[in-house]
């Protein structure tokens, strides 16, 4: 059994790794908010990655979920002017489109 100093140890474990900058800018990209960190990034990458290894349905799924989210994360910051109704209409309109493209 582990003790608390060695899980707290192994938390706080950390490691340098090179990247590109173009990779940089592609993990960046893939951030849901602004203090999200490259490890968290990562991690969720990785993990979509095995779903899609192992239920390429549910990973299908998951990712164009990601892909709509993202779409109205944009729609929101990008329109200030917009009031919520129409931004909520747009995303609703673009739902329903990729929707039957993926049928």
């Amino acid at each position: 059994m582990e003790s608390k100093n060695q899980k707290n140890k192994q938390k706080s474990e950390i490691t340098t790794i090179k990247v590109t900058l173009g990779t940089k800018k592609r993990l960046e990209h893939l951030r849901e908010s602004e203090g999200e960190s490259y490890d968290s990034i990562i991690n969720k990458a990785v993990n979509i990655l095995n779903i899609c290894i192992k239920n390429p349905m549910l990973g299908n799924k998951i990712l164009r979920d990601i892909g709509m989210a993202k779409k109205r994360a944009n729609l929101i910051k990008n329109s200030s002017m917009l009031n919520s109704k129409k931004i909520n209409q747009e995303y609703n309109q673009e739902t329903r489109e990729e929707r039957k493209e993926s049928e």
